[in-house]
């Protein structure tokens, strides 16, 4: 059950210069959090006690990424968070292997700003939720920021990377949403909204999420222009690792944060707050176990280490193990691809794990139609596989050999696509 973690969310800031009516923010305290923000002291003691954890378990050669999030972190003087990002530069000559981006509603964003991350080879995440709801901007002021986006893409090269909630409002046309933005992003993210009892009516269900990102994602994954989103891109990846080699990574595979068999809780993902409390996960602050960063005990109880180790966490695992053994999840064949459920929004909403029976439906029929589609999917994509790959599945070799297709496997990169014979 013990796993690294790899990913860690710091919530710099809990305030925002947006109040999405959908946002998962909504309901904290805002008198509580209200001024607390990260400073350079407390995120240089948060960053070197997570090095000095990955040291204690010999993880200095492993990948980790640490995510910038909030509120919204451009609230922060930006001297700061240079600070910041100096800090982690400093450190890489030891961790060559840190990571590290920025997610913002990109409103705060500046030439400055854009030429910094340009410069550094960082990522800017930025929330856009398509053309049809205002509710974060009004469509003529999100029309002027995806132009000075664009522009700021064109002049220094900067990296952006977008994220939406899909919610029944904007679900109808997110596809050609995310195309007319497409040119200046490097790729997608989905995120599902969690329902509250104000906005139930826009949550979509199982069917609309297959009619409207699923397919359309796979689809386009049979063509030479894929659409890069990246939670059904990573199913489709783990689908053809599935069926075409044998490998170390039959269950866990290189899935980060929510991307997890059914959740990430707690295990390859930490989320902190500014009073440097680690929790188990972003969506989980003020509710779930913690560990307090800053008391001088034991290792065990202070730092990372300690919150993997907390009973709550391993209780909550052996909840999501036991609806896993209800629904027969290991017998599964889209086992390896299913992402689960936000067991964060469960637990806050309905007092307990579930898994929902319809949305394995749809999970299924995602990895169908990868193995019915297989051999377009591999002429028409570089597939990034994970873990030790230690040979090929002759059956499907000899398949893709009868379709006049050979399977080419790159070691170097851990990636493979099809060849014409």
């Amino acid at each position: 059950m013990f796993r690294f973690t790899d990913n860690v969310i710091a919530q710099m800031t809990r305030e925002c210069n947006c109040h999405c009516s959908y946002c998962y923010e909504r309901g904290i305290d805002d008198a509580h959090w209200k001024g607390k923000r990260f400073t350079v002291e407390t995120f240089k003691q948060a960053f070197d006690s997570y090095l000095y954890y990955r040291c204690i378990l010999g993880r200095i050669e492993n990948r980790c990424d640490w995510h910038f999030h909030g509120g919204e972190v451009l609230l922060l003087p930006f001297d700061d968070l240079k600070q910041m990002f100096d800090h982690i530069e400093k450190r890489k000559q030891m961790f060559p292997h840190i990571s590290w981006c920025l997610q913002t509603n990109a409103t705060l964003v500046t030439d400055e700003i854009a030429q910094y991350f340009a410069e550094h080879k960082m990522a800017i995440g930025f929330s856009f939720d398509g053309w049809s709801t205002e509710d974060r901007l009004p469509r003529d002021k999100t029309r002027e920021l995806m132009i000075r986006l664009k522009d700021y893409h064109d002049r220094y090269g900067t990296d952006f990377f977008c994220l939406s909630v899909l919610t029944r409002k904007n679900m109808e046309y997110w596809f050609e949403d995310m195309r007319s933005v497409q040119e200046f992003v490097s790729g997608f993210g989905i995120n599902l909204l969690c329902a509250d009892d104000t906005n139930e009516d826009l949550v979509p269900t199982p069917d609309d999420i297959w009619e409207f990102w699923f397919e359309p994602v796979l689809q386009s994954m049979l063509t030479d222009d894929p659409l890069r989103e990246r939670g059904i891109r990573m199913g489709v990846e783990k689908a053809v690792q599935q069926l075409c080699f044998y490998s170390d990574d039959a269950l866990h595979g290189n899935k980060t944060g929510c991307f997890d068999r059914v959740c990430g809780f707690g295990s390859n993902m930490t989320s902190l707050d500014p009073d440097l409390y680690a929790y188990t996960c972003d969506k989980y602050l003020e509710r779930g176990p913690h560990i307090d960063l800053k008391k001088k005990v034991s290792i065990f109880k202070r730092d990372f280490l300690g919150l993997q180790q907390a009973k709550s966490v391993i209780d909550h695992y052996q909840r999501v193990f036991k609806a896993e053994d209800e629904l027969h999840c290991d017998t599964c064949p889209a086992n390896w691809v299913c992402t689960g459920e936000c067991q964060a929004y469960n637990l806050s909403k309905f007092g307990e794990i579930r898994l929902n029976r319809d949305m394995c439906r749809i999970w299924v029929k995602a990895f169908d139609f990868v193995k019915d589609n297989l051999e377009e999917i591999l002429l028409h994509n570089t597939l990034r596989l994970s873990g030790q790959i230690f040979g090929v599945n002759p059956q499907t070799i000899e398949r893709l050999n009868r379709a006049g297709i050979r399977l080419v496997f790159d070691a170097e990169s851990n990636t493979c696509r099809g060849e014409r014979i």
